[in-house]
């Protein structure tokens, strides 16, 4: 466990730059729903 955020927590990281190559169930458990 990290004793800060590391930027995906915080949003550091915008949405735009997050990708996945697969995902288990698109609906629920996407890309989208990383953060």
């Amino acid at each position: 466990q990290c004793a800060i955020p590391l930027g995906m927590e915080e949003g550091k990281i915008p949405d735009n730059a997050i990708s996945a190559s697969s995902s288990y169930e698109t609906k629920s458990v996407g890309p989208q729903n990383a953060r």
